[in-house]
């Protein structure tokens, strides 16, 4: 008789789960699980049952819109909706393992937990003292309440080392480094060098990641070919469907995103470093443009950007003089030998910080106990 798989739920105050919350279900249904995704209601006219990228999805709680930031009171109440319909399921499906994106999903999860026997797994995708422009002693208690919550849990996660760094000290010893990465993910050949430069943004839509320089840089370079995907509030998707010089191509699946940085010459991956949290972005464009094998525009004011100083795939330059830095993406691709290592240096970068392998062996570590892993 085979045993029916366990249940593994994945929890996220989102429509649709980002890429590293979907590899993670992919390595606990490898490792004998049965994903869901629990979402939030983001977006209108979405149903209630759903699937992306074969993963199920069931969305819980009240609608409400993506804020970015305003309306806090409102957001806090929608948060403690979704966490009521959260713990409800968790009791209904009685899940073997209940993954926790951010602290937004962690009361009712910590709840369940303190119940029932599961493997709780925090993945601390923004470490929530980073998040705001608060005063210090605020941010200090938003960090201790966020080092309980890693006490709390089985597992917590961070894509890099200075996102664990920057918890309390007294929990760092729970918390381990999986980094974002697409997969294994074959180099693509560097795409043909013609009139057009092709430029393409996936991720979160916010005027903080650069969209208004690359916009900029549309305008006024008309060899330019810029195309955006993802999702965002109202107007910054109006902005972006009325710009003569763009192609919005909407919501992207992983797949799609990966096509799209293969036909393209170079990834912006831009942080408005006013807001801490941007300066300690671990951004998945990164890792899937090295993949792939595409040079990356990266501003110098993240920490992730000392990691690559001087590498001839990355053009850094001021977040507010970002636009300034684009007579250097031209000559590089209009030069076609230096263009070639650049592709070719983007990839070794990612063989050697990247690579699948060992970042699979930590999500293991983080979602399975020993006796139940393939």
């Amino acid at each position: 008789m085979v045993d029916k798989p366990r249940l593994a739920v994945f929890a996220r105050l989102a429509s649709r789960p980002i890429p590293r919350v979907v590899r993670m279900a992919q390595v606990a249904r490898e490792l004998g699980y049965e994903p869901l995704f629990c979402a939030a209601m983001r977006d209108q006219g979405l149903p209630r049952a759903d699937e992306w990228q074969g993963l199920p999805i069931t969305r819980i709680g009240p609608y409400f819109p993506l804020l970015n930031g305003r309306r806090p009171w409102f957001y806090l109440r929608s948060v403690l909706a979704y966490n009521r319909a959260l713990f409800r399921l968790l009791r209904q499906k009685r899940p073997a393992i209940v993954h926790a994106s951010d602290v937004e999903t962690m009361p009712a999860s910590v709840l369940y937990r303190l119940l029932n026997r599961c493997r709780l797994v925090y993945n601390i995708h923004d470490n929530l003292a980073q998040r705001y422009d608060i005063p210090e002693f605020v941010r200090a208690v938003l960090n201790l309440i966020e080092g309980c919550y890693v006490l709390r849990s089985d597992a917590t996660v961070v894509p890099e080392e200075f996102r664990r760094q920057a918890l309390p000290r007294w929990c760092r010893r729970k918390v381990a480094i999986v980094r974002n990465t697409p997969g294994e993910i074959a180099i693509a050949p560097p795409p043909p060098t013609d009139a057009l430069i092709r430029v393409f943004f996936g991720g979160w839509l916010d005027w903080g990641r650069g969209l208004r320089a690359l916009l900029e840089i549309a305008r006024l370079n008309e060899r330019v070919e810029l195309r955006i995907a993802g999702e965002g509030s109202d107007e910054i998707v109006r902005a972006l469907r009325s710009h003569p010089r763009i192609r919005y191509l909407g919501f992207l699946d992983h797949e799609s995103v990966l096509e799209e940085t293969r036909r393209c010459h170079i990834v912006p991956a831009l942080y408005d470093p006013a807001r801490e949290i941007n300066r300690f972005a671990a951004s998945n464009k990164l890792a899937e443009a090295f993949a792939i094998g595409r040079p990356v525009l990266l501003n110098v004011e993240l920490e992730i950007a000392a990691q690559f100083s001087g590498s001839p795939c990355v053009i850094a330059g001021p977040y507010a003089a970002i636009a300034d830095s684009w007579p250097r993406v031209q000559r590089l691709v209009d030069d076609r030998s230096a263009y070639v290592e650049a592709c070719a240096e983007a990839r070794r970068h990612f063989d050697r910080s990247y690579a699948w392998p060992p970042v699979r062996e930590a999500m293991v570590r983080a979602l399975a106990p020993v006796g139940r892993r393939n």
